[in-house]
């Protein structure tokens, strides 16, 4: 009795070493993951952006925001924002999707660590008080104003938004 107790005993301890192995292990490798997704991301991203900096709204679509007063340009700025995190598809998912992934699984290691440090920095740069705000003040908008914005199929992908206010309220 007491020589299978300890059999048990010693099953359940090995068991456990393996799984804080595997743990580790994981961990590990969702960091590298997350590492690749992240400059994964940044290359798409900043082809979007280049996107964005070359592509000129028609001279039709500025008519079209010409007549629309000129609080709408604060919805231009979300819906350019908008258009770079579609355009920077799957790769924008697939990194927010391994960041949430190890986030989870690094909480249950229950103790500060490397990773933390990385998903915290990460998070950091991924996420700004300046979206939030430019997400605020498209949401203030009129609905006739956010209606008549999200009409515009050219403003669903990158376009060069200095030159589009410039050439619509200027």
């Amino acid at each position: 009795m007491k020589f299978n107790y300890l059999v048990i005993v010693s099953f359940v301890a090995v068991c456990s070493s393996f799984s804080y192995a595997s743990v580790d292990d994981n961990l590990g490798f969702g960091s590298a993951l997350l590492r690749q997704k992240f400059v994964d991301y940044e290359s798409k991203h900043s082809e979007c952006i280049s996107k964005s900096q070359t592509e000129v709204l028609s001279e039709s679509v500025i008519g079209k925001l010409k007549q629309l007063p000129s609080v709408s340009a604060e919805g231009l700025g979300y819906l350019n924002q908008s258009a770079i995190r579609e355009c920077s598809q799957p790769e924008y998912g697939e990194l927010m999707r391994m960041l949430l992934v190890l986030e989870a699984s690094n909480a249950t290691a229950n103790k500060p660590n490397q990773i933390s440090k990385q998903i915290l920095t990460m998070k950091k740069l991924m996420f700004s008080v300046v979206d939030l705000n430019v997400e605020k003040n498209y949401h203030d908008l009129p609905k006739n104003i956010k209606h008549e914005l999200r009409s515009i199929e050219s403003l669903k992908q990158p376009f060069n938004l200095i030159d589009a206010y410039e050439r619509a309220w200027n």
